[in-house]
């Protein structure tokens, strides 16, 4: 009874304890501070003590063995879990030890006020037993006496040393009395303080070894001191082990209990935000608590293994017989009942997520039916409704809508339906809130498991809520009666929901209205319908007359009294017609059945003369198809294709006349029948059928006329055309009879009286002239036939393509007959001018003989003169005859070809050659000579050599006329073309290359046109590339939606089909070629077109891999891309759905990742860098989290189809088994663009609106950023960049920000002093090289001429800019101004063509020699040294490779410039191309490739990245000392950074450059702003920038101060310290030439500036004597 008594009193002081802790939980919950921590510190302590003695008697009990000590003990056991689970509640309520010390403090003052408490145990408690801990710290801290002290107290030593002794060992079996009855402590507070006091006590238990080897030193040793000492030592010994023993416990002890009180926390934390998690109606938020709930179970997962981990420790520490066994068994069956209660408060919230999601979507579903029936029934109100007034055809359309309607509302029925069911299933939400007053009791349902001492609660048992004040605890009443507070996340409040019942109600009785309203509404368009049907019939039956048709008449009467029929069953159930209106209209339909019977009387005399008139029509009709028949073998005979020979066939002349025949009797039979036809009109002119017979009658009179003109135009044309064929024939008999004479000749006799007779024969002259006459015959005869043609083309669309050819037959015969009279003329001129050499030749020959034998006599009297002429005959006759044996040749060659008939040809022996075997053999007589007449031979040798070329020349020359006749190809002249330029005269050689120069143009124009087209496919082919398939099929499996293809995935999973063997087909699995799957319908055309470069690519790879197969370790794709086989964009695809698709396949087939690709050397760096860029850029997103993907990672997500074996991709399922593709998640505008969600143009407008208005915003940051720092921040691509910019640059002027005025560049120097000249002269030559000068108030672009007349530029200019000028149009320059175009053009649009004024790609302009290579070369690699090449529309700096894919760099020159890139990157060493150093350091500042910032030069060299002597040259360059100077920053810049900085005018539209007063140089370090002399000094500039601004500022009214903006004069300037004394003096020098300009005077010598203080004495006498040494120089001596 005393147990049970005590365990009672426990319990209450536990449920007081909890009561206490919710009270100042709802505290805090409410924001207020807690006022119980000290009574519920009473009542812990107070219960710890009352578990203490229920121990000390259930250890009496155990001992006498009493029968139901194990109830008791287990009774116990519970209260002490309660005590710990409450204790450890207590702790994460007050944080951070508030509560232990409380707890402390007022056991100690328990412990005063109770006294009957002793030991260790006095005001300890589970909690914290501060008071009990600081007891025992003090009794050990007193330490045993020195042996020193006790000497000295004794009156020996050897007493002293014994009381010594004594003193030890008093102190050690105190201390180990004292450990033996010290606790371990109940809790992790009390085990600290019991770990940390007991460090304590350990350490002074070891520091008392010192003490005991000083006893051990005494040197008389009486046998009781050795026994003290050795009982000493056996005691130190036991208090040792005890003391180390205890340490070890405490520290197991410590560790279990932190672990545990760690994740006791953490379970105490999960219950408390689920216990007062709202699950009432007013949090609808169910995803978010469904994400944390995840995230919870996934925590709970993870922290299982912990559990079970402590529960091990604590079995094994408990099994080892752990000191402190009680309180880990209490602590490890807290643990586990805590496990068990969060595992059970995870079953109440997955229900409570089920059955809120079960509330809310019925609530969703019914506002929403509701919403449907409410507009629907305003719809149909609005739509149906209709009077008298209305249309029939709307009515008739309105009644079909109607019943489509009628079959929506009756499926809706089913969703109505559908929420009366589920609103009985709905549970309650509205009673959970702690707003709602209960008005009765509200039966809930457990949903787990609950068990307290007061109440125990099973899953699933009915309970009554008493009372819901508090959200997160109700009052409840169990089944057995019990009354107490239980979490309300315990229970649900089941069915049935009233809420959910009206409403579903309501739903229900909106339908019904909607139903009657559409009804209603039906009959009376229903009855309006039959109305107007009715009124019609009755207005169609009372407009009967005689002339209306018989036919139908009854069909209509009987759909009279059927209409009526319908009006009256229909209109009983309308609202719009009432019984008097219903009588009215009867009365009607009988008035007009009695208008019909009257027309049946007067329908008997009309039918007479019907007869008469269809039997004209017949007869007219026959004699219509003759004509016809006429007309069709006329137009067959004029559209036939010309005969197959040009000499034609007499046989359609027959045919055409034997036609021609035919339709003038059916001219004299038609003429019959219309005077018959005219009298019958004269007679029945009344007849209904007269008009008819006379339309048809004139038609067929005007069709007869019409086709006897024609065929008389015809017939003599046909007849012209054969005149003029037989005269072609004769013509060409003459011609060729002629051309075959003139061929027969073979060679040219040796002999003068065979040359003569030959020229004998050729007298045709006469025979010639008598033959004219059938040329001119033949002329007149095309004359006529293309007369008679064009009569014919007058009368029908006959082009007449015979005649053409006739004409070109007849000119051909013509030029035929031409060329033979020409080649008589010719022959006869040769012969006789060969015969007259020949005979020269002869003359000369026997006395040239007799003259070399006597000249060998007489060396010494030579006369060379004579021997000269001699030996030019002999050549000259030699090569007469070799010339007209080519023109013979020649011309037997054309003949051949021309008559196109095989000829017996015959080797030519040429005479020339006995005349040359003539010539040979007096030259080797002559030669004897040569050594004697040194002079004379020279001659001969020399006149030979001439001659022989003029024979190459005559015989190349022929070859040409050959070559061009026979149309052979360009090339095959251009290789002989430098022999031929070595041997040519200037004359003939410049008569050559004109020729040349018109055939290289025709080719370049073909070339041209052809690269035109093809890049026209090209890109018409890239549109169709860029189409996008969208193809989504999905099914529906065991509650999961499988989405087969995505959007935009399509397109990619066929190419990786096509990669892995073709198109799938998913039924049967099979795959099949681009042709197959278009047969299959796997694709459509668009895709087969889109997907067709890449089989292509596909099969000139498998054609690469037998020459791989010879090989180890290759790559075909990477064979094929090297041999140019594909575009490299087609073969970095190929390789990245190979990656994606498994791996890289070599040569074998096996497959390798890119890292053993890059190893082994299969790829080229830039292949793979641009590869690994590729695979960053993940093209899909997920359309369930917004996670952008690969394909690779696609695949991983998909799941496995085990009856098809595909791959399908899960997707979440909506309300009604719909697919939802967005994931709801909101992006910004650059996440949107990557992801494709808007289109780019549309990102361009909307990014254009956001930098107008201040900056680009940056989405993380919220600063306004310029384009440059968002392509820097990452905020965007160079593409999108690039698409900004190109939609910005204009060139206007300057823009001056002061006045707001627009100047031009010559008003922006003297007005404003905006800019230096040379920046101006600059920004002139860019406008020049752009179109011309702009002229502000014009409004347009002038040229220099026009310029220099208008003032807007000086007169030293117009001479440089002239230049530039003709280099724009394409005419001839010098190379420093070609390069000068070349360097602007290719900063702003392009090169431009002159002809068409507009960009034509570079490799285009270099084809088309716009640019030399050279030159292109020179210019890029500037850019490249500037920061990059640049983008033409939108003057971005792109990398050469990004260049080279956009068109902007030629390939030839592309490695070059790569390599540059390369060193400017610090990718390679400079000190091996210091021409690259020297090229980035005359562009006026270096890139640091460490921090990729550029740097001044001065800057550069202090930093050892540039040569000092490298500098000083740069320096003096002309793009330091004349470039384009930025004013604010004292910076050369290149043009296109000027047009960057430019901003948009809003009323011109135009770009101007937006020059401030110069305001000072920022420091990048300290942000400090510097003047230009301290910023020169810091290197933050150059000093020839410096120096150029200054001297712009002091020429346009003095130096600028940043302090105030004042202008100074130079000496004030001086005076500030705003320029140095070497500037002053150089600035002032320079100024000596113009006169020196202060603000609105200006000065013209060194003593009116010293006297207005302008400049210094000093610096005047400097200056002077600066000025007289420059003259002397310049000055030439005397």
């Amino acid at each position: 009874n005393k147990i049970q008594n005590m365990a009672l009193d426990c319990e209450e002081k536990l449920t007081l304890a909890k009561n206490t802790l919710q009270a100042d939980m709802s505290r805090i919950e409410s924001g207020d501070a807690v006022q119980c921590e000290k009574e519920l510190a009473c009542y812990l302590q107070d219960c710890e003590a009352l578990i203490r003695q229920l121990n000390l008697e259930l250890k009496v009990l155990k001992d006498e063995k009493y029968y139901q000590v194990e109830q008791l003990v287990f009774r116990v056991s519970c209260l002490q879990e309660e005590l710990v689970s409450l204790r450890l509640q207590c702790s994460s309520v007050y944080r951070k030890g508030h509560f232990s010390q409380a707890l402390g403090s007022t056991g100690a003052e328990l412990t005063s006020q109770r006294g009957n408490d002793s030991g260790l145990s006095l005001g300890q408690t589970l909690l914290g037993a501060v008071g009990a801990v600081g007891a025992v710290g003090a009794a050990l801290l007193r330490r045993p006496m020195a042996r020193s002290q006790l000497v000295a107290m004794s009156s020996s030593e050897d007493e002293g040393s014994l009381r010594f002794i004594y003193e030890l060992l008093g102190w050690v079996e105190e201390t180990q009395e004292l450990l033996e009855r010290a606790e371990w402590g109940a809790d992790l507070p009390s085990v600290e303080n019991n770990l940390q006091e007991h460090n304590k006590i350990h350490t002074a238990v070891e520091e008392l070894m010192s003490g005991l080897q000083e006893a051990k030193v005494s040197a008389n040793f009486k046998s009781s001191y050795s026994e003290t000492l050795a009982k000493l030592e056996h005691q130190y010994c036991k208090l040792l082990e005890h003391s180390s023993w205890r340490l070890r416990s405490l520290e197991s002890l410590h560790t279990f209990l932190s672990q545990c009180t760690e994740e006791l926390i953490w379970l105490n934390e999960r219950e408390e935000e689920e216990v007062s998690y709202d699950w009432s109606d007013n949090n609808t938020n169910m995803n978010a608590k469904r994400e944390l709930y995840s995230e919870m179970r996934l925590e709970l997962d993870e922290k299982r293994d912990v559990m079970r981990s402590l529960q091990e420790t604590a079995s094994r520490l408990c099994q080892e017989n752990h000191p402190a066994k009680q309180t880990l068994e209490a602590y490890s069956a807290a643990l586990q009942n805590q496990w068990q209660w969060v595992d059970q408060l995870c079953v109440c919230v997955e229900q409570h997520l089920k059955d809120n999601t079960t509330y809310f979507q019925f609530m969703g579903d019914a506002r929403d039916c509701e919403s449907y029936l409410r507009q629907l029934q305003e719809t149909i109100k609005r739509q149906y409704t209709c009077d008298k007034n209305s249309r029939l055809s709307k009515l008739e359309d309105l009644l079909q809508d109607s019943m489509e309607e009628k079959e929506q509302l009756i499926e809706y029925r089913s969703t109505v339906a559908s929420l009366v069911g589920r609103a009985k299933t709905v549970v309650q939400l509205r009673p959970r809130s702690a707003e709602t007053t209960l008005s009765t009791t509200t039966p809930i349902k457990a949903i787990c498991d609950y068990k307290q001492i007061e109440i125990t609660i099973s899953r699933g048992e009915e309970c009554v809520l008493e009372d819901n004040s508090q959200r997160s605890k109700w009052k409840v009443i169990s089944p057995t009666g019990n009354e107490a507070m239980v979490p309300s996340v315990c229970f649900t409040i089941p069915p049935p929901n009233q809420e959910a019942i009206d409403t579903a109600s309501r739903a229900e009785q909106l339908y019904q209205k909607v139903m009657s309203l559409w009804h209603q509404l039906h009959v009376n368009m229903k009855s309006v319908v039959s109305w107007h049907y009715l009124l019609k019939d009755i207005r169609t039956v009372s407009e009967w007359n005689l002339d209306t048709s018989p036919s139908g008449r009854q069909q209509i009467l009987d759909h009279l009294e059927s209409q009526l029929s319908d009006f009256l069953s229909d209109s009983k159930e309308s609202s719009l017609f009432t019984p008097a209106e219903r009588r009215d209209l009867e009365k009607d339909v009988q008035q007009a059945l009695q208008h019909c019977q009257d027309l049946l009387v007067n329908m008997e005399t009309v039918e007479k003369d019907e007869s008469v008139s269809r039997s004209y029509l017949s007869e007219l009709q026959n004699i219509t198809l003759s004509l016809n028949e006429a007309e069709q073998r006329l137009m067959r005979g004029i559209q036939a294709p010309p005969p197959s020979r040009l000499w034609g066939d007499s046989v359609d002349n027959v045919v055409q006349i034997k036609l021609q025949s035919e339709i003038d009797a059916l001219r004299s039979s038609l003429g019959d029948f219309s005077r018959r036809c005219v009298s019958f009109f004269e007679e029945k002119s009344t007849s209904s059928s007269v008009p008819v017979l006379r339309s048809e009658l004139n038609q067929a009179v005007e069709k007869l006329d019409k086709l006897h003109n024609l065929s008389s135009v015809y017939l003599e044309k046909l007849k012209t055309v054969d005149i003029l064929i037989h005269s072609l024939d004769e013509a060409e008999s003459q011609v060729r009879k002629y051309e075959s004479r003139l061929s027969e000749e073979d060679i040219v006799p040796p002999d003068t009286a065979a040359i003569k007779n030959l020229r004998e024969q050729l007298q045709w002259q006469s025979e010639l002239t008598e033959h004219e006459g059938i040329f001119q015959s033949l002329q007149s005869e095309v004359l006529h036939a293309k007369e008679a043609g064009s009569q014919l083309s007058k009368l029908h669309p006959d082009r007449s393509p015979e005649l053409e050819l006739y004409e070109d037959r007849a000119n051909q015969m013509t030029e035929r007959w031409s060329g033979v009279k020409r080649q008589m003329e010719t022959r006869e001129t040769d012969l006789e001018a060969l015969g007259s050499a020949l005979q020269q030749y002869r003359d000369g020959h026997s006395a040239l003989v007799e003259w070399i034998e006597e000249t060998t006599q007489r060396q010494e009297n030579a006369q060379p003169g004579q021997t000269d002429s001699k030996a030019l005959s002999e050549q000259l006759a030699q090569q007469t005859v070799t010339d007209y044996e080519l023109q013979l040749m020649t011309y037997r060659a054309f003949v051949e070809s021309t008559h196109k008939s095989p000829v017996k040809r015959r080797r030519m022996h040429s005479s020339s050659e006995a005349v040359t075997q003539e010539f040979m053999d007096l030259r080797t007589r002559y030669t004897a000579l040569v050594t004697l007449t040194t002079q004379h031979v020279k001659y001969i040798s020399d006149s030979l050599r001439r001659l022989e070329e003029e024979e190459c020349m005559c015989r190349i020359c022929n070859f040409i006329y050959l070559s061009v006749k026979h149309s052979k190809p360009l090339h095959l002249f251009c290789i002989l073309l430098p022999c031929l330029l070595s041997r040519l005269s200037p004359e003939e050689r410049a008569h050559v290359e004109a020729q040349l120069d018109e055939l290289t143009a025709t080719y370049n124009e073909l070339c041209d046109s052809s690269t035109q087209q093809l890049q026209q496919l090209e890109q018409q082919l890239a549109k169709e590339e860029e189409r996008k398939v969208y193809w989504l099929e999905g099914g529906a499996e065991k509650g999961k939606v499988y989405c087969r293809f995505m959007t935009k995935c399509i397109l990619l999973i066929q190419k990786a089909q096509l990669i892995m063997g073709g198109l799938v087909q998913p039924d049967s699995r099979l795959s099949f070629t681009l042709e197959q799957g278009l047969a299959q319908d796997l694709i459509d055309t668009q895709t087969r077109q889109s997907l067709s470069e890449l089989e292509n690519a596909l099969l000139l790879v498998e054609n690469t891999k037998s020459v791989g197969d010879q090989q180890q370790n290759v790559l075909p794709v990477a064979m094929a891309m090297e041999m140019g086989l594909f575009k490299e964009e087609v073969g970095l695809r190929i390789l990245e759905l190979h990656i994606n698709t498994g791996g890289l396949r070599d040569s074998t087939g096996k497959m390798i990742s890119l890292e053993q690709a890059e190893d082994m050397k299969l790829l080229t760096p830039r292949v793979i860098t641009k590869l690994r860029a590729r695979l960053q850029h993940k093209e899909l997103i997920d359309p369930n989290t917004a996670e952008k993907l690969n394909l690779y990672e696609l695949q991983q997500r998909c799941v496995l189809n085990e009856d098809s074996g595909l791959l399908l991709f899960p997707v979440k399922q909506q309300p009604g088994g719909t697919v939802c593709l967005c994931s709801g998640r909101k992006v910004g505008i650059f996440r949107a663009v990557q992801e494709g969600l808007i289109d780019r143009k549309v990102t361009v407008r909307l990014l254009e609106a956001q930098l107008f208005a201040g900056g680009i915003t940056d989405p993380r940051s919220g600063h306004r950023l310029t384009i440059d720092e968002a392509v820097r921040h990452g905020l965007m691509d160079q593409d999108l960049a690039c698409a900004m910019l190109a939609r910005q640059l204009q060139n206007g002027g300057i823009l001056d920000p002061v006045s707001g005025e627009r100047l031009d560049l010559e008003e922006s120097i003297p007005q404003a002093g905006l800019i230096d000249s040379n920046t101006a002269a600059r920004l002139m030559e860019a406008q020049v090289a752009s179109g011309g000068i702009v002229d502000l108030h014009r409004d347009k672009k002038v040229s220099v001429t026009l310029a220099a007349n208008l003032g807007l530029i000086d007169e030293d200019q117009q001479e440089e800019l002239v230049a530039l000028e003709k280099a724009y149009k394409g005419k001839v320059t010098d190379l420093g101004t070609s390069l000068k175009k070349a360097n602007l053009q290719l900063q702003m649009e392009g090169v431009i063509d002159p002809e068409s004024k507009s960009p034509v790609p570079l490799d285009q302009a270099i084809q088309k020699g716009l640019i030399r290579s050279e030159e292109a070369y020179q210019v890029l690699a500037k850019q490249v040294a500037e920061g990059g090449i640049i983008h033409h529309a939108s003057g971005m700096r792109l990398s050469v490779s990004d260049a080279i894919d956009r068109g902007l760099v030629d390939r030839s020159i592309a490695p070059g410039l790569e390599e540059l890139e390369w060193v400017f990157q610090g990718k390679i060493s400079s000190s091996s191309h210091p021409e690259a150093v020297i090229l980035q350091a005359s562009t006026g500042a270096i890139l640091d490739p460490d921090t990729r910032r550029k740097l001044t030069l001065s800057e550069a060299v202090s930093k050892g990245l540039l040569d000092g002597n490298i500098a000083s040259e740069a320096m003096a360059s002309p793009t330091v000392t004349q470039g384009a100077l930025d004013p604010q920053t004292a910076r050369i810049v290149p043009y296109s950074e000027l047009v960057r900085q430019g901003k948009i005018d809003i009323e011109t539209g135009k770009r101007f450059l937006e020059v401030k007063p110069f305001k000072g140089i920022k420091n990048e370090q300290t942000e400090e702003i510097l003047t230009l002399s301290e910023a020169v000094a810091s290197k933050q500039v150059d000093p020839v920038p410096a120096l150029r601004l200054l001297q712009s500022q002091a020429n346009s009214g003095g130096i600028i101060d940043i302090n105030d903006g004042e202008r100074l004069s130079l000496s004030e300037a001086h005076n500030r310290g705003l320029v140095g004394d070497d500037v002053a003096k150089i600035i002032a020098t320079n100024q000596i030439s113009k006169g020196l300009e202060i603000t609105e005077q200006q000065v013209s010598s060194l003593s009116d500036a010293t006297r207005v203080g302008l400049i210094s004495r000093d610096t005047a006498s400097e200056i002077q004597e600066k000025v007289i040494s420059v003259e002397r120089e310049v000055t030439p001596p005397q």
